[in-house]
């Protein structure tokens, strides 16, 4: 008497033989049904399970169904391989990109995405068997999207083995039931995608991280499959949209540069630009029609903040952002000797712009004998002085020198561009016109092969033609010795330390974590900087100093044309700049971290604002420069504004109520200058108005600018309005510390 049909697979009609071959190996009892659509018409089995061009292992789908049979759950799932040119490749560690937990590796029984989120993770469908009343009710005629399975499932099986092989020859929508892959060129999946995305919102929107690694997987998935030209549909724009909101700044850093500006065009509906994206590895890009362009302008703010941030955009508009990047003018030119054959252990990138007094010192202390195989890649920034003849002359009698002509984009982008073309398994950074001692490259290579750390961090000297300022680790962090294994949580003084040079790091590490620089000329390492101290896993740091910063005399220096505050330009790409950063940081979740940001980044900002008011304040800051200047004030916690000094809490204050006159005479009050009667009194005004300034910083300044003979007796009137009034003793302390800050100051 035979056996009642226990698992139906369907299978495609044009399945091949060696799939139904495969079958014919499985013990429990079954019948093949032929559907195109995947139809359950006529099937009685209690188990179904959908094939179209995968090896199923038939000793798996067995198991698959005791397993069933065992817990009641409405699906139960292997692992997948991939097969590829006969070989076999674990489809998850593809899939999940390297996620810590792994339901797939270890199984579970009777388990929801509630317990094992990362199941959401899965792309294949071949590998599974499902109760055949919970596929009905899925409608598998219309397609089955594995999200949508777990979606539905009120509980599932894991085992973690190998339940079906999906070739790389399998035809198209054939092997791949992911969310992406369902999206339809007319947009008809999208519905599939909204629903997914509600369901991830649903259950993890009170784990904004969680969240946010979910939304990067599918993403990602994208980029893969919709991020060649010609590709892209109009369902993948609007799951793109979607999808971008929940992805957090930390998350999106794992995406290389180029491919979330793939994930920008996608989102804006403009895909045919993804062919000068494409193109930009090659330096083969078509030359785009001015019309094509112009679809970007204006479009900043149609993309997440977030999101936004990781283009390095540098406060520029997309347009001018992504010209810079792409367009053929930005595609460097390699000069001179090629690059030896043997990839290097170090990559060197060197920045140049008009340094001809200064590159032939440089140059000579690159050339200082060294154990590490080594590369030094100068891009050369529209340099109009000799720099570029310099340049050749070395690069003539050294291979190791690969010069490159960029076209004056700025110094973040010729930096970007040093690192497209590196080849080591270290990356180090260097300007045109310092100095790196003898010996400094072996000693941070080796500490780097020592600890196997993603960054190494040394000590550099200052100088110039009259003095040398030491700073090195061993009196900066208190230690003798080298530092093991830290992290920016174990060391928040690392955030003091924002230039890239005197560092080296592991490429693949950038790779993977580094933001873009900025397209902006000057001070375009703080956010890349910031980028990757956060995202380093391990690092040491090492108290010898290693490198030589010169300061330069007159104006050429990025530094000097800071201090002398050279333009709104410059202010407005710092405070830019201070914002992505504040939001890298804000996503790493440590409190002391961001306590020592905060400090930071008031003080640092706040000196680019100060300097800006003294040598530029007829050159208004622009409405961009007002919006990043309050988006800093907005994200700060209050202490950390309450702990500026009363003249800088009222700069930022005026500054934001666009009144830097006034700014500045709050500024002036720290040398005993009083403004006029008033300017004074307007002043006082706006900041007894302002939410960005202490009460106690009020009362100090009305006395600062001379309308108030006790500094106290404001706080005192306050204090004796208000409904609970404090404890004298209060108002005993308060005083001492505004008479103890204002000695000497009148």
């Amino acid at each position: 008497m035979p056996q009642p049909v226990t698992l139906a697979v369907v299978v495609h009609p044009d399945t091949d033989a060696t799939v139904l071959t495969a079958l014919a190996g499985l013990t429990t009892a079954h019948q093949i049904v032929t559907s195109a659509k995947r139809e359950l018409k006529g099937v009685t089995a209690k188990y179904v399970a959908f094939i179209d061009n995968e090896l199923p292992v038939p000793q798996a789908f067995d198991a698959l169904v005791a397993s069933l049979e065992a817990t009641g759950s409405d699906f139960a799932t292997g692992t997948a391989e991939l097969l590829k040119d006969g070989e076999r490749t674990d489809l998850w560690e593809y899939a999940r990109g390297g996620y810590a937990e792994d339901v797939f590796a270890a199984g579970a029984a009777h388990t929801t995405l509630d317990e094992h989120p990362e199941a959401l993770l899965d792309q294949a469908l071949g590998n599974k068997v499902l109760r055949a009343d919970f596929a009905r009710a899925l409608e598998p005629e219309k397609d089955l999207v594995v999200a949508r399975l777990y979606c539905a499932a009120g509980s599932f099986d894991v085992l973690p083995r190998t339940a079906c092989l999906l070739r790389s020859a399998s035809k198209p929508g054939g092997a791949d039931h992911s969310l992406v892959a369902a999206m339809s060129a007319d947009g008809g999946w999208a519905s599939q995608g909204e629903a997914a995305v509600e369901y991830l919102v649903g259950h993890f929107g009170a784990d904004p991280a969680k969240l946010s690694r979910y939304a990067l997987h599918l993403l990602r998935q994208i980029v893969i499959r919709y991020g060649q030209p010609n590709t892209a549909t109009t369902g993948v724009a609007q799951l793109v949209n979607q999808l971008l909101p929940l992805a957090t700044i930390a998350d999106l850093r794992f995406f290389p540069t180029f491919d979330r500006w793939k994930l920008a065009v996608l989102a804006l509906g403009l895909p045919e630009l993804i062919e000068w994206i494409a193109g930009r590895w090659t330096f083969a890009a078509p030359t785009p029609e001015r019309a094509t362009l112009a679809l970007l302008d204006g479009r900043e703010a149609e993309l997440p903040a977030d999101f936004a941030a990781t283009l390095g955009l540098g406060g520029r508009t997309l347009t001018t952002a992504f010209t810079d990047c792409f367009a053929p003018a930005a595609r460097p030119r390699i000069t001179g000797t090629p690059p030896v054959a043997d990839p290097p252990l170090l990559s060197v990138v060197i920045p140049v712009h008009n340094v001809e007094d200064f590159l032939d010192e440089l140059l000579r202390s690159l050339q200082a004998p060294t154990e590490v195989p080594i590369e030094f890649i100068i891009v050369d920034d529209a340099s109009t002085d000799g720099t570029f003849a310099v340049l050749e002359r070395y690069a003539a009698t050294d291979p190791r020198f690969v010069i490159v002509k960029n076209p004056g984009r700025g110094g973040g982008q010729a930096r970007n561009v040093g690192v497209e073309l590196a080849r080591g398994e270290y990356l180090a950074f260097a300007d045109g016109d310092d100095i790196v001692p003898p010996g400094a490259f072996d000693r941070l290579i080796a500490e780097a092969q020592a600890s196997g750390a993603d960054i190494v961090t040394a000590g550099f000297r200052a100088f110039n033609a009259h003095d040398t300022i030491s700073y090195d680790n061993k009196s900066r962090y208190g230690r003798g010795e080298s530092l093991r294994g830290i992290t920016l949580a174990d060391l928040q003084l690392l955030f003091t330390r924002r230039a890239v040079w005197s560092r080296v790091y592991r490429r693949d590490f950038w790779l993977a974590n580094a933001l873009p620089y900025p397209s902006v000329s000057r001070t375009n390492d703080i956010v890349t900087v910031m980028g990757v101290l956060a995202a380093a896993k391990s690092m040491s740091v090492i108290p010898d100093c290693l490198y030589l910063y010169r300061i330069r005399p007159g104006d050429g220096s990025m530094s000097s044309q800071a201090r002398q505050g050279k333009g709104s330009s410059l202010t407005v790409s710092n405070l830019f700049q201070e914002v992505t950063s504040a939001r890298v940081i804000s996503a790493l979740g440590h409190p002391k971290a961001l306590d020592r940001y905060w400090r930071g980044v008031l003080a640092s900002a706040g000196w680019h604002l100060a300097r800006h008011l003294e040598h530029n304040i007829e050159d208004e800051l622009p409405e961009s420069g007002l919006y990043q200047l309050r988006q800093i004030l907005d994200s700060a916690p209050g202490w950390s504004l309450r702990s500026m000094p009363a003249p800088r809490q009222s700069m930022w204050a005026l500054l934001e109520a666009g009144e830097p006159e006034l700014a500045l005479a709050a500024l002036r009050t720290e040398e005993g200058e009083e403004p006029e009667a008033a300017a004074a009194e307007k002043a006082y005004g706006l900041l007894r108005a302002s939410k960005y300034v202490s009460a106690t910083a009020v009362a100090e300044m009305g006395y600062r600018l001379g309308l108030t003979a006790d500094p106290v007796a404001p706080l005192v009137a306050a204090a004796n309005a208000a409904a609970a009034p404090p404890p004298p003793s209060l108002a005993r302390r308060l005083a001492r510390k505004i008479r103890s800050r204002l000695i000497g100051k009148k």
